[in-house]
């Protein structure tokens, strides 16, 4: 069987590497991608085959038909039994075609249209066609196909227009964390992400603030393996995103990383509601609490949260339901 994943990214993307090594394993698949972002590397050897098909900007999807010929066209010359179409950017494109697809929403894009406020008014003019049609694209993808989602809140909205809907969780494979030791050395509260880096904070991810209520160390740029060592020698871990209502519909796999690294989570209540950790996450409703929360932390052994980590939160406990979503594209 031919699988091809199409993605508005590129690679590496290590959910969408996960998915193709979960077929390769489960049905012996040729695994393809074919991506409209850099091509650097993939970390798991996930595809036999790599494509690039570049588009020069978010606009032209809607603006320029040429780009929709075009994708239509590589997907043709690929050969594929099965589509796996991953955000609904170039999901849209299988709508006019007769293939065996899935379509998968780890993005959620029509409640993300918050992203293009900050954009001048140039560009959001421009991009005016396309903020009207992705709430249209996705409605008409959940009618026709199986859909792939990250948590039950965005499973439940998409339910009331799809009749298959699986939730598959940013969670990481077992050859991801079973090298993990538990070291001697444990100290401090570390972060992951760039976002430090970056002119402005995202309207999501915003951590405005922050650094002046709590003395942390930011872990980026480094390769997962190394990264996930790091963490071990950390005593606690955050997310620690002022609360905007989008995080119900998060979620963000760095949560994961740091249990199974050994450390609990720090993360704001209505983001840690929506997730499915029930231990070893600590919560807090805005800024003002965290100096209190976290000072009252009792942290418990990294060995009991590594295991926690390793019976709930594994990539292998949710392989069934990809399966499940491929056997009902493929009817």
């Amino acid at each position: 069987m031919r699988i091809l994943h199409i993605s508005n990214g590129g690679l590496p993307d290590p959910r969408i590497e996960k998915i193709a090594l979960t077929m390769k394993k489960e049905k012996n698949a040729t695994t393809i991608f074919l991506g409209g972002g850099p091509l650097k590397w993939q970390t798991e050897d996930a595809f036999d085959e790599v494509h690039y098909l570049g588009i020069p900007s978010s606009f032209r999807y809607v603006l320029d038909p040429r780009v929709g010929s075009q994708w239509r066209e590589r997907i043709l010359s690929l050969k594929p039994d099965i589509v796996h179409a991953h955000n609904v950017i170039v999901a849209r494109f299988l709508l006019d075609m007769d293939l065996p697809t899935i379509y998968d929403d780890h993005e959620y894009w029509s409640k993300r249209l918050f992203k293009y406020d900050s954009w001048s008014p140039i560009r959001k003019m421009q991009a005016k066609p396309m903020i009207r049609n992705i709430p249209i694209w996705e409605r008409k993808l959940l009618e026709r196909f199986p859909c792939i989602t990250t948590n039950e809140t965005i499973a439940n909205d998409h339910k009331e227009h799809c009749s298959n809907v699986f939730v598959v969780r940013n969670y990481l494979s077992r050859r991801q964390v079973d090298f993990l030791e538990n070291p001697s050395d444990r100290n401090g509260i570390v972060y992951i992400g760039n976002d430090f880096e970056l002119p402005k904070m995202q309207y999501h991810r915003n951590l405005e603030g922050l650094k002046d209520i709590l003395e942390f160390d930011i872990i980026t740029g480094l390769p997962h393996p190394e990264m996930m060592e790091k963490l071990t020698h950390y005593k606690l871990g955050h997310s620690a995103f002022r609360s905007v209502p989008f995080h119900r519909y998060i979620d963000a796999n760095k949560n994961y990383e740091y249990l199974h690294a050994g450390l609990p989570v720090l993360i704001s209540k209505i983001w840690g509601e929506s997730l499915p950790i029930k231990k070893y996450i600590h919560l807090f409703e805005d800024y003002d609490e965290i100096p209190e929360v976290v000072s009252n932390i009792e942290y418990p052994n990294p060995v009991d949260v590594m295991k926690y980590a390793r019976s709930n939160f594994l990539w292998e406990f949710q392989e069934d339901k990809i399966l499940k979503a491929y056997v009902v594209a493929l009817k």
